[in-house]
């Protein structure tokens, strides 16, 4: 991920997959008055877009970089094989994903736990990635980190309480944070567009993105607020319209 395109990828791909899960989560409940942690999930297309994106991520940087087992002063390539084991953690739960769609039941609360094992993993390969950065650059990656890992607790209590959309709603907006996130960090530290703003070793500006990243979250959430509103009348307009048409036909 040593360029912008390498942060737009992953980033892009969560902001799509949150806000697809979010509406999906709405528009079941809304339809049926239930709802089940599953129900957002897409399906095998989903999961084929996960391998997609998951397999041409590690091409991307085994093609960037030359690999070798153990890095060394002379070739230090620890940060590609952290980058390709973060997509090798996504790819399996797309695998996953194709198995529970398949045979449902316990391989669904496994496909389950390997959302929760991708997210902390990647937490933590992010949070062992911060090693000779500077203070900037520490600061981007540690918000991520945090990110991850408040996005695996979240994922863990949506295990537990499968039936509430409000955590899972949480977990949706979460994972839309951490793709925005992944965007933002590419324009901090690898913007193609030199603006000369950030400083990386400043601190002020270290400071800066937290508020950054703490705007984006409440946007994010005042978004999904609005999209639930809407969401909301148009079903109250259609039912009110359904039931008129059903009185009309009694009526004749």
């Amino acid at each position: 991920m040593g360029n912008f395109a390498a942060h737009v990828l992953p980033g892009s791909t969560f902001i799509l997959l949150g806000m697809w899960w979010f509406i999906n989560t709405l528009r079941t409940y809304r339809n049926t008055g239930s709802h089940t942690h599953r129900n957002c999930f897409g399906g095998r297309i989903e999961s084929f877009l996960k391998i997609f994106v998951c397999v041409g991520g590690i091409c991307a940087e085994i093609n960037s970089a030359q690999f070798t087992l153990m890095p060394s002063v002379e070739e230090p390539n620890g940060n590609d094989w952290q980058h390709v084991t973060m997509y090798l953690l996504f790819l399996t739960t797309a695998v996953y994903d194709l198995i529970a769609d398949r045979y449902g039941g316990l391989w669904e609360k496994v496909s389950h736990l390997f959302y929760v094992l991708a997210f902390v993993g990647e937490a933590g390969l992010f949070y062992g990635h911060l090693h000779g950065r500077a203070v900037l650059d520490v600061q981007c990656h540690l918000l991520v980190a945090y990110s991850g890992f408040l996005t695996g607790g979240v994922l863990v209590l949506c295990y537990f309480y499968p039936t509430c959309v409000v955590t899972s709603s949480l977990y949706h907006s979460l994972v839309i944070s951490h793709g925005f996130w992944f965007l933002e960090t590419g324009f901090i530290l690898l913007s193609p567009i030199n603006l000369g703003v950030w400083k990386m070793d400043s601190d002020e500006h270290a400071m800066m993105t937290n508020v950054f990243f703490c705007w984006t979250y409440l946007t994010i959430v005042g978004a999904m607020t609005i999209i639930c509103r809407f969401m909301w009348r148009g079903f109250r307009v259609a039912n009110h319209q359904g039931q008129n048409q059903f009185l009309l036909s009694e009526m004749n």
